[in-house]
């Protein structure tokens, strides 16, 4: 009876760590950038083991919502872009990841692209502005013909 218990309790917790496992494991690239990255960020911040990656001068900081958001910036970039930038958010509010870049199409327009990935719904929200060059503060093109 006590070898049935024993092994009873042994398959019992082998299957609770498998499930426990599986469940924590990441579904998407996103998951897993924002897993490995949560794991690391106050500590040995793999960010910055990313060839051509700073990370913003203002972080690690001490303050309430800043000690929970590491970003930076990519320094090399491919022909065409600019501004290439990734920040979390670890602390309070919506929890995710913000990839944001910008892209010279011709000589005269500039795409402004910004994604964030909410970790709590897995849900990515992209949005696009369209600028004609030289930059106006505020103004985009929102017309489908342009």
């Amino acid at each position: 009876m006590k070898k049935l218990l024993g092994m009873t309790a042994l398959m019992s917790f082998i299957i609770f760590i498998c499930f426990y496992f599986f469940i924590k494991q990441p579904k998407n690239i996103f998951d897993e950038i924002y897993q490995e990255t949560e794991k690391t960020y106050r500590s040995n911040n793999i960010l910055r083991n990313i060839d051509g990656f700073k990370i913003s001068p203002g972080w690690p900081n001490d303050g309430e919502y800043f000690a929970y958001t590491p970003s930076g910036k990519y320094q090399t970039h491919p022909e065409g872009y600019k501004d290439i930038s990734i920040g979390f958010n670890f602390g309070s509010g919506i929890k995710g990841m913000t990839i944001l870049f910008e892209r010279k199409t011709n000589s005269n327009i500039t795409l402004w692209y910004s994604a964030h990935y909410n970790i709590k719904k897995k849900i990515l929200k992209k949005e696009l502005a369209i600028f004609e060059e030289p930059r106006q503060p505020g103004q985009f093109i929102d017309d489908e013909e342009k």
